[in-house]
């Protein structure tokens, strides 16, 4: 079985710290693509690094809604896909800004329209990013970025692709413990988590292990699962998460790798 970590969410970033569980970034490539994204804002990555990643990761979700380079690599990848990202993302920052409006905060706002009208990302604006849940889309985009392909179900009903697992069939456990060895977050309707691990326990029950953000590690026998339970699956590769360190090192202008 796969072994992930068990990262903390910063603010409202369950989503992203699932999404670093399963992208395996410690002691690779990745990890020195986010360290550096963390140095070009500033950020030291001294204590509570994994929370500093997590806004690295906001900020390459902001990036790619405005960068050539790198909108140009998603749209041949996702399509409409990419154009629905990016239109949700515009969406919900102006909602923010109407909020914040009606209370005055003006420099918020500023911020907010520097970057909405003039693609300038602000702290205030990478901020009030961070407070919004991540979508299934979202994080789509971003394993794409560190080198991982949406695994979809091709029987899917939702329209996301995801795996919905109510029959605790013999199938659904073979096919639930294949795609974890690759990697899966799980959504439960309001909140991210990461899937560790599917096992029998001495009762011969099968056993659903998930890495919560929020810091616990929750078990949940398979017959508990229904329809909330939304299993979104990755397949991880080494070549396209090089091809990716170096676009995103290109798009903003960081230095080249030399892991």
């Amino acid at each position: 079985m796969r072994k992930i970590p068990h990262y903390r969410q910063f603010l409202s970033t369950c989503g992203l710290s699932s999404l670093l569980m399963i992208a395996l970034p410690e002691k690779d490539n990745l990890q020195f693509l986010l360290d550096d994204i963390c140095s070009f804002l500033g950020l030291n990555t001294t204590h509570n690094r994994v929370f500093k990643w997590q806004i690295a990761c906001c900020y390459l979700l902001l990036t790619i809604s405005i960068s050539p380079v790198l909108a140009s690599s998603l749209k041949k990848i996702f399509g409409n896909e990419y154009s629905h990202f990016k239109s949700i993302l515009e969406y919900q920052l102006q909602e923010k800004l109407d909020k914040y409006a009606k209370r005055k905060d003006f420099d918020t706002v500023k911020s907010l329209r520097d970057f909405l009208d003039h693609q300038i990302i602000k702290g205030k604006t990478l901020r009030t990013y961070l407070e919004n849940v991540k979508t299934n889309l979202e994080l789509k985009m971003l394993a794409y970025l560190f080198g991982g392909r949406f695994n979809p179900d091709p029987s899917s009903s939702d329209g996301t692709g995801c795996y919905i697992f109510t029959q605790s069939s013999e199938t659904d456990i073979f096919t639930l413990k294949t795609i974890i060895d690759d990697g899966v977050i799980l959504w439960l309707a309001y909140h991210w988590a990461a899937v560790k691990d599917l096992s029998q326990n001495k009762d011969d029950k099968w056993i659903l292990v998930i890495n919560d953000p929020n810091g616990t590690q929750k078990r949940l026998l398979f017959t508990q699962l229904n329809a909330n339970y939304r299993f979104y699956s990755y397949k991880f590769d080494r070549n396209l998460r090089e091809e990716m360190d170096t676009l995103i090192r290109s798009a903003l202008n960081l230095q080249k790798n030399k892991f």
